[in-house]
């Protein structure tokens, strides 16, 4: 039998690292999770606004050597960042990358970028170009990586990039990646600016905070924004960073050990000058404390062999719909990086339950067992896998089945709060409508019998008669009977202040108008 090689083509390259990621926000959040991986107490994002014409990335980390840039180059897809174990040495995150196609994200971005970087204690840093236009040539289908390709501008080696050394300070230690040849259709969505339209650039977020971005697009959804707005919303929510101050459910001291944990990781991002903070802060101002609900959530199973699924959360409903709508739904996060954005399905949920969904927010932090489910995009599962399996078993049965003590899950928790609700609304309504009513009377209201009679024992529609009323039986019928108090009480102070100043007929008129308008409520 005999042996063949295995070989793919060159322009595998490009259709892993442009097709990857959903969104350059996708390709930026994995710069972001190598700053963090790195060390870095901060990277910062710049776009060029306004023209987008050049991207730049520079994070504050460990840095890298010459030799261990070519290894990552000449070894893509063979991360040996858990080799030495699974947290960062200096503030001990936990290591996000385990794939090793990181660098390759930006692709997504643009065709041609540079790497520059330096280790602290070294007197020298390099500078690596890579261009990856040759990729995407219709002749990189037919030749392998190592062969050399025919361009216009010449033969270009498949599998090739410039690097070169020089001086750098000792105390120096940095990454910086510059992107350039930004994509044409990624630069024009950018530079339609319906923020911007709003009143909110660039510039003045510099002067604000995230928080007053978020109460720009929360009123609606994200999206409506512009594309500017969507990547800044999906860095936030995604990154490895803090809340928001109160967030994300305010005044809920049960998560403070998510607060203290992502505090614990001493890392900030910013975007054009402005930190990010995750975009949650609920609730609003129309959700009061009896119309929410937080549940906390905890698990942990052993699945098979030595692995186990760890996971820690909340799901948060209120009366109100969740808005911005982006955060309906539940976010999975693993190793603290959102994988993909809010799933409105909790990862397919097989009932229905109506406008519950636009009601409820929520996150799982997966800490341990699901690493091995997160596709290459990072942004969906791999669903056959038992870690996925188990995780959408628990939160199914938490959603529907149990976790409350009478019984039922969350969705019949709120079901039955939502009734408590309306019970405590129509309580609220008949004290108002009692006290208009006592105030009406001239003292404590009470409920006078009501007698229907024939139009010629009540002419003007309604009389008060001896501890008792008489109405026509007409009008009375058109008043809804919580209601009727109130009325009897307005036509009573009608009656007595006005009777001899307005005819019965007029009476009559102003009774009927006074009743078609409770009929409405």
């Amino acid at each position: 039998m005999a042996r063949e090689p295995l070989n793919v083509a060159a322009s595998i390259i490009a259709d892993i690292s442009a097709g990857i990621y959903r969104s350059p926000a996708g390709a930026l959040k994995e710069l972001i999770s190598n700053a963090f991986d790195a060390d870095a107490p901060s990277i910062r994002i710049s776009t060029g606004w306004p023209k987008f014409n050049t991207f730049t990335c520079t994070d504050d980390g460990r840095g890298m050597r010459p030799d261990e840039f070519r290894g990552i180059m000449g070894h893509i897809g063979g991360s040996s960042k858990r080799d030495a174990g699974e947290l960062s040495p200096t503030f001990n995150r936990p290591l996000i990358g385990r794939i090793g196609i990181g660098l390759l994200s930006i692709a997504q971005i643009c065709r041609k970028f540079t790497v520059i970087s330096s280790v602290k204690g070294e007197l020298k840093k390099f500078r690596a170009d890579i261009d990856l236009e040759p990729y995407l040539l219709a002749e990189a289908r037919s030749q392998l990586l190592g062969q050399t390709l025919q361009t216009e501008q010449g033969k270009v080696k498949i599998g090739e990039y410039d690097i070169e050394e020089a001086e750098e300070a000792l105390d120096k230690h940095y990454t910086r990646i510059v992107m350039e040849s930004i994509d044409e259709g990624f630069q024009k969505r950018l530079t339609d600016r319906p923020l911007e339209r709003a009143g909110f650039t660039p510039k003045r977020f510099t002067e604000g905070r995230i928080a007053d971005f978020l109460r720009i697009v929360e009123a609606g959804t994200v999206a409506e924004h512009g594309a500017y707005a969507q990547m800044v919303w999906e860095l936030a929510i995604a990154a490895p960073v803090q809340y928001i101050d109160g967030g994300p459910i305010k005044g809920t001291h049960e998560l403070d050990d998510l607060r203290e944990r992502l505090a614990g990781y001493h890392f900030k991002a910013y975007v054009d000058g402005v930190e990010l903070r995750k975009p949650i802060l609920l609730p609003k101002k129309q959700a009061s404390a009896i119309d929410r609900k937080v549940y906390q959530i905890r698990h942990e199973t052993q699945l098979s062999g030595s692995k186990r699924l760890s996971l820690r959360g909340y799901l948060y409903w209120q009366k109100a719909r969740i808005l911005p709508r982006e955060l309906q739904g539940i976010l999975v996060r693993v190793r603290n990086v959102a994988i993909g954005q809010y799933d409105p399905t909790y990862l397919g949920y097989p009932h229905h339950e109506g406008w519950k969904f636009s009601q409820m927010t929520g996150e799982l932090y997966v800490d341990e067992g699901l690493d091995p489910a997160v596709n290459i995009d990072r942004a969906s599962f791999r669903e056959s896998d038992q870690a996925f399996i188990e995780l959408q078993g628990f939160l199914f049965e938490k959603l529907q089945k149990s976790g409350t003590d009478e019984g039922g899950g969350i969705f019949t928790d709120i079901k039955r709060e939502t009734g408590e609700i309306r019970k405590r609304a129509r309580r609220k309504a008949e004290q108002r409508r009692a006290k208009i009513v006592s105030r009406l009377a001239g003292g404590p209201a009470r409920a006078l019998p009501i007698e229907k009679v024939e139009a010629d024992d009540a002419p003007s529609g309604i009389a008060f008669h001896r501890g008792s009323v008489r109405v026509q039986e007409d009008l009375i019928d058109r008043v809804p009977r919580k209601h009727r108090e109130l009325f009897l009480a307005v036509c009573r102070v009608i009656e007595r202040e006005i009777e001899s100043s307005i005819c019965k007929d007029k009476r009559r008129k102003i009774y009927e108008k006074l009743a078609d308008l409770l009929s409405e409520f």
